[in-house]
């Protein structure tokens, strides 16, 4: 009772100190807060760093509070108080937290990996450049994990930034505690003997989602870190001289039946390896990263995914040592990259032809033999990022009964990534370039004409920002420059980002004397990003000859882009909504030669409810227009419009059990189309150290216009379609079990199963009718003939001629997993079991029962890897 009376009286004198925040100006309708300052206090006495906050240096400095709630109501005082002491040494910044709550069996005390926000949080961030712009931010969970996070840009943040830094956290009766030590190695700071810093402190009250500030800053502002507090008292630290090594050592064993063995070769199960990564500071403000023989053993496995159109898979970049730092790296330009950091690393390019009676063992993905990364700011606010990378040489061995022999499939390559910008005004205009290169030693000559041997590009971008960042305007451009052999630059012209032999495209022409090929691009931007009232103008090109995909991402050439979205945000809640929000968006592209490529509009929804329920919805219009790539080097080909509905609804994460369900629809008026998606999703945590979460999608597609082939049988191509019944089955499982904050066991597996079936065989008759009958002519029954033996269609074109194909009918299926045991015996250090299996099975025949497909797939050959990792990390 004296317990519940004191936290009682202790919260209500909170709520006196810890009220509204004082508005200082309004722009735009939104309102700024006046700037709050804390003063550091300087320790000579070091704290043992176990949440208890009994340590001596706790009675030093002074203790703030004064939070006031940010979401769900902004500037309303918090549903439970906050307290913050910050010390530092010459070494570290040392950080104490009370988290005080008058009910503290609610607090949501939940573990999960490294960087997820997960239960209750508290968490500090120093804008230790003071360059309004980037900040360094430390949070603890209340169950004691970890989360860092660097600001990289106006509500932008990379989460994959890892410092070293120790912190812990204690449940008491009336909350919670917290501490913290941040060395000041992991930070970035000008070398000067007064130090000024932004601060910002915020807390996390999971059962209610409530966010509370030490410093306010408005919800609907288009900036956070220019909105930071200000500390101060910091001065006379040594400039941070990060040097840091994390050597591993590998032992990687893989089973007999896992493998394809090669005749007359040792089966050898054990390999070994080993390298290392090292952090060095160039000053205060650069850092120097290096690894040597890079190991990704322990990187999540990418989805399952089997592709029929001809544009490539994006994947997402997951390994740490281009994960770490890459927002001064990033330069993209409407949905593509000037550097996309899996090209270093991927899978050999050149696929050698072999004989009926060969088989073929070639590498999965092309080893880094060492890699250099310089990145930071200097004190004229000028960001450097540089990247140098050195791939090996990789050999296929291709063998038969009677030979062995081996051919290169990627010659050493060398790859250089080059990054400036330059501040002015505290970062209201940001000017900066981009340069990379990518090099191929090349000494065989049947690669010769499959690669070219070099290619450049690089950028130029611009962003000025207008009335407190509210307005802005953007600009970039970019170009390339690729050289090799006549026959690698015709390869290239003829790819299906550029398709240079297309017959009616006038603009185009395919040169196969060329030995260079060298193309532009660009875009420009007008928006504003605060307020109610949101949006953006935008146009876009990219010029046929624009290659960028040795270093970069391009999905296709020959493009011109426009863009319109409005968006009305509100954030203030009212009745049983939190925030809403409505955008209205319309796009259209065109190639060079002036077709209509792309044309849609949509119209989106999101809102957030009191009861912590969510939902979104979107209707998307996409209207009838050509397809340069579909016929792979033909004609443009007219495609049919349709509506796209998507739903999504969502239940509270506050609660042990939760879940997701999500409907999409696309459909063509004429029935042409439909697609069909349905993704359930449920997260279960049976206690606190146990999270178990499940997605399931089935896909259900009909397409009446789903390219196959195209076959020369006489004097002109016969372009084949057919109508594609397809489904799609895909689940995907996570389970994390924690035996302490820095000790955990993480499973990951993907079943993935695609199955479709073709019928009603046809040929393009008319490319650009918008009639479907008139754009098609489809196969009589007396026309084709299905031939089971051979599993092939026999043809007898009334145009062409007679031509026979294979049966595109398919059955994929795969199953990926990984499991993980992770344990961080020291900090920076980590030794890691890993088990990954892989299981694939693909057919040509359809029966269209996936539960047979799946029964299948279980009893097709596996492949296993076991590894065992340790890295040890220190610091001199």
């Amino acid at each position: 009772m004296y317990r519940i009376l004191l936290v009682s009286l202790f919260t209500g004198i909170s709520i006196i100190v810890n009220g509204q925040a004082e508005v200082d100006t309004i722009i735009d309708g939104v309102k700024y807060y006046k700037k709050k300052s804390y003063t550091a206090t300087q320790t000579t006495l070091i704290p043992k760093i176990d949440g208890r906050l009994d340590d001596e240096c706790w009675s030093q400095g002074n203790w703030t509070g004064g939070f006031t709630q940010f979401n769900p109501e902004e500037n309303a005082p918090p549903s439970q108080p906050s307290e913050l002491k910050v010390l530092y040494d010459y070494n570290n910044i040392y950080v104490a937290f009370k988290c005080h709550d008058a009910e503290p069996e609610k607090m949501h005390t939940k573990f999960n990996s490294r960087d997820i926000y997960s239960g209750d949080m508290i968490g500090i961030a120093f804008d230790s450049y003071f360059d309004k712009k980037t900040a360094y931010e430390f949070v603890l969970t209340s169950a004691g994990q970890k989360l860092d996070i660097k600001h990289i840009g106006d509500y932008l943040w990379d989460l994959n930034w890892n410092a070293v830094w120790d912190g812990a956290t204690l449940l008491e009766d009336s909350g919670w505690t917290a501490e913290m030590t941040i060395p000041l190695s992991q930070l970035r700071y000008i070398n000067k003997s007064d130090q000024v810093w932004g601060l910002h402190i915020w807390r996390w009250i999971s059962r209610i989602s409530e966010i509370s500030n030490w410093q306010l800053f408005p919800r609907n502002s288009p900036s956070i870190v220019n909105q930071f507090g200000i500390l101060h008292g910091i001065r006379d630290i040594k400039p941070s001289r990060q040097v840091e090594f994390s050597p591993y050592a590998s032992l990687k064993y893989v089973p007999e039946n896992s493998i394809t063995r090669i005749p007359n070769t040792p089966y050898k199960p054990m390999e070994y390896g080993g390298g290392i990564d090292t952090k060095i500071g160039v000053s205060s403000n650069l850092i120097l990263d290096l690894t040597i023989n890079p190991d990704f053993g322990q990187v999540e496995a990418d989805p399952s995914e089997l592709n029929l159109t001809s544009y490539e898979t994006f994947f997402d970049e997951k390994r740490p040592f281009f994960l770490e730092g890459r927002d001064i790296f990033d330069f993209s330009i409407a949905k593509s990259q000037i550097f996309y950091s899996r090209r270093i690393g991927q899978v050999p390019k050149y696929y050698p032809g072999i004989g009926e009676d060969e088989s073929i063992n070639r590498p999965h993905q092309t080893t880094i033999l060492g890699a250099a990364k310089l990145t930071g700011k200097t004190r004229n606010g000028i960001s450097v990022g540089i990247i140098e990378s050195l791939t090996a040489r990789e050999i296929a061995s291709i063998s038969s009964e009677d030979t062995n022999y081996n051919k290169t499939v990627n010659p050493y390559t060398n790859y250089f990534v080059g990054r400036i910008k330059k501040e002015y005004n505290e970062a209201t205009t940001i000017i900066g370039g981009m340069f990379t290169s990518a090099n191929k030693f090349i000494s065989d000559s049947y690669i010769e004409d499959q690669l070219y041997r070099n290619s450049y590009s690089g950028g130029l971008d611009f962003i000025h920002y207008i009335n407190n960042k509210i307005f802005y305007v953007e600009g970039k451009t970019v170009f390339s420059s690729i050289n090799g052999t006549e026959d690698a630059i015709s390869r290239l012209e003829k790819q299906n980002v550029h398709r240079f032999q297309r017959p009616d495209a006038n603009h185009l022409s395919l040169d196969t004397s060329l030995r260079s090929l060298t193309g532009t691009g660009g875009e420009l931007r007008l928006g504003k990003q605060g307020g109610k009232w949101r949006g953006n103008v935008a146009t876009s090109w990219f010029s046929p000859n624009l290659e960028l995909n040795d270093m970069g991402y391009l999905r296709q050439a020959d493009m011109i882009n426009e863009g319109i979205s409005v968006s009305y945000v509100i954030t203030e809640p009212k009745g049983i909504i939190r925030n809403y929000a409505f955008s209205l968006n319309q796009n259209a592209a065109w190639s060079f030669g002036k077709e209509l490529i792309d044309s849609r509009t949509s119209l989106s929804c999101s809102t957030s409810f009191k009861n912590l329920w969510s939902f979104y919805g979107d209707v998307i219009r996409k209207f009838t227009d050509s397809d340069p790539r579909i016929l792979h080097g033909g004609p443009a080909l007219t495609t049919n419009p349709y509506w796209a509905f998507n739903g999504k609804l969502g239940t509270s994460r506050a609660k042990d059990l939760s879940f997701t369900l999500n409907y999409e629809k696309r459909i063509n008026e004429e029935e042409l189309y439909d697609y069909r998606r349905i993704l359930a999703g449920v997260l279960w945590l049976p206690i606190d150290r146990i999270r178990l979460n499940g997605i399931l999608s089935h896909d259900n597609i009909t397409e009446k216009q789903q390219y196959v082939m195209s076959i020369v049988p006489g004097t002109e191509p016969v372009y084949l379609f057919g109508d594609l019944d397809q489904k799609i089955l895909n689940l995907t499982l996570r389970a994390l079990v924690f035996i302490t904050p820095e000790l955990s066991l993480e499973y990951y597996g993907s079943p993935y199963l695609s199955i479709g079936d073709y019928t009603n065989f046809k040929k393009v008759s008319d490319y650009q009718s918008r009639d479907y009958s008139e754009r098609f002519y489809t196969y009589q029954a007396a026309d084709i003939e299905f031939n089971d033996q051979e599993n092939s269609y026999h043809v007898n074109d009334p145009d062409q001629g007679e031509f026979s194909y294979i049966n595109p009918d398919f059955n994929y299926a795969q199953f990926r997993s990984n499991l993980v045991f992770r344990w961080e015996f020291k900090l920076g250090s980590v030794f890691y079991f890993v088990w990954s299996h892989e299981q694939t099975h693909d057919e040509k025949i359809s029966r269209m029962q996936q539960g047979e497909k799946f029964n299948e797939l279980l009893d097709s050959p596996s492949r296993d890897v076991f590894m065992i990792k340790f890295n040890y990390w220190f610091t001199l």
